[in-house]
């Protein structure tokens, strides 16, 4: 079997948004997918843009399946990261997003091109470019077209968002 070809962190908002867009599967036949352990604890369920139903989410399953591995940062990690990115002009970042930007921080090679951070939360995205990894922070919809899916998605997770959240990050970066 080959590999898969890259390796994409997702936060909550980014799951959410390949599930309720039918497009969770291309994602994990397209990409080695990891997912913080936070995140995976915090997804619970969603709920379909079709039937508008709750939809239960086996998290363990996509582990034991081989679909998603489960990052997880040691507490002294996860505060070194929130430590670097939250000032009171920061982004304020959630546990779970903290956790991916560990990940990008600790183990991946910053020239590595082949990785993205896929989220739909603004001031994850903003936290990309205070850590020197802005070329990580990628949208739902440029990695899911690059797997054939190419239905519309909503503005958060289009390149506009995620261009706008990088550049607020440099400026944010440039009061220091």
């Amino acid at each position: 079997m080959a590999r898969r070809p890259r390796l994409l962190l997702l936060d909550a908002g980014a799951v959410f948004g390949a599930l309720e867009h039918q497009a969770w599967q291309a994602l994990v036949n397209g990409y080695e997918l990891v997912i913080p352990k936070i995140v995976l604890a915090e997804i619970q369920f969603y709920v379909s843009r079709e039937t508008g139903k709750r939809i239960e989410i086996d998290t363990q399953a996509w582990i034991d399946a081989g679909d998603v591995v489960a990052y997880e940062a040691t507490a002294t990690e996860l505060a070194d990261t929130l430590r670097l990115i939250n000032r009171p002009d920061g982004p304020e970042i959630h546990e779970g997003e903290a956790e991916a930007l560990t990940y990008l921080r600790l183990k991946v090679d910053p020239a590595d091109t082949g990785v993205a951070f896929v989220s739909a939360d603004g001031a994850a995205i903003q936290a990309t470019a205070l850590l020197d990894l802005s070329h990580t922070a990628k949208c739902l919809e440029d990695v899911l077209a690059a797997v054939g899916y190419t239905k519309p998605l909503a503005p958060r997770y289009r390149r506009e968002f995620v261009e706008r959240h990088v550049r607020e990050g440099f400026a944010r970066g440039l009061r220091r």
